[in-house]
């Protein structure tokens, strides 16, 4: 799709038609296209996998999203924390500046590094109808703290706690509290909190011994949840299947290394941490 030069998502009003939402897609695939092209030794599969990173990042770049953006600039922190060539510390961030230079695009490019008068308009603007949504948002939270104002009612009773022109929560932390009650909002912060907290405990175990495939996973899963908590913060994702879907993964991926640690702990002359 395309929407004012905008790259999107196909069909017209389709689940991901939205640009900003078209680029979580590839922010949250980067991760998994790195880790699991540094675990296959297979030299074609390798680097067919890390050349679809640069491409990800144009698509990014063409969605003109400065949200996806900035989740983009946090898996690619991410992915160069943990790599194993610590060398991509240094080499990530000159690449990157240089790749959204070259192809960031005008419109992108006047958001994330502006241009005189247009910019400030514009952030201003933006700025203003985050703050006004989110402040309805949290009027909800208050009034209707154990059931929130239904699911999909966001917009619909807006005007009843806001005198300003309707917006979407851009916040899913705020969308799922405003509409589903504010246990709704602490579950979807503890469901990301999970994902952190499982992948340091399990980076306990001795990465020489444990199997290098899983490793690869969890570090896929992990960044691909960063990428996708970032992109969040700023857009309604409440009902995108792209969390769950990361949550099955997740829970896979717990059973499988419980049942290698158990496995492991069988052998005599072995051990994984």
């Amino acid at each position: 799709g395309n929407f004012y030069g905008r790259l999107a998502g196909p069909g017209y009003g389709g689940i991901y038609s939205d640009e900003n939402v078209f680029a979580m897609i590839f922010v949250v695939a980067i991760p998994a296209l790195y880790f699991m092209g540094a675990y296959y030794k297979n030299l074609i599969l390798k680097f067919g996998l890390w050349a679809a990173i640069p491409a990800a990042w144009h698509a990014i770049f063409l969605t003109g999203s400065l949200g996806g953006l900035i989740s983009l600039g946090v898996v690619m922190g991410f992915i160069a924390f943990r790599s194993k060539m610590k060398l991509l510390i240094i080499i990530i961030p000159i690449v990157f500046v240089i790749v959204f230079l070259s192809q960031g695009g005008g419109y992108l490019k006047e958001k994330a590094l502006g241009s005189a008068g247009n910019r400030d308009i514009t952030s201003l603007r933006t700025a203003q109808t985050r703050f006004d949504s989110w402040t309805a948002g949290f009027r909800m939270m208050i009034e209707h703290p154990i059931t929130g104002v239904g699911p999909g009612n966001f917009l619909r009773l807006y005007s009843d706690f806001s005198n300003t022109r309707p917006y979407v929560a851009h916040n899913t932390f705020i969308q799922f509290s405003a509409e589903t009650g504010m246990l709704s909002g602490l579950m979807y912060l503890l469901l990301g909190w999970s994902f952190l907290t499982t992948y340091y405990r399990q980076r306990r175990y001795n990465s020489e011994n444990f199997d290098p495939f899983l490793l690869a996973v969890k570090e896929s899963i992990t960044g691909g949840a960063i990428g996708f908590y970032c992109c969040a913060t700023f857009l309604n994702l409440a009902t995108y299947e792209i969390l769950y879907l990361m949550l099955v993964y997740k829970a896979l991926l717990d059973r499988l290394t419980k049942e290698y640690i158990l496995h492991q702990s069988s052998q005599p002359m072995e051990t994984v941490i």
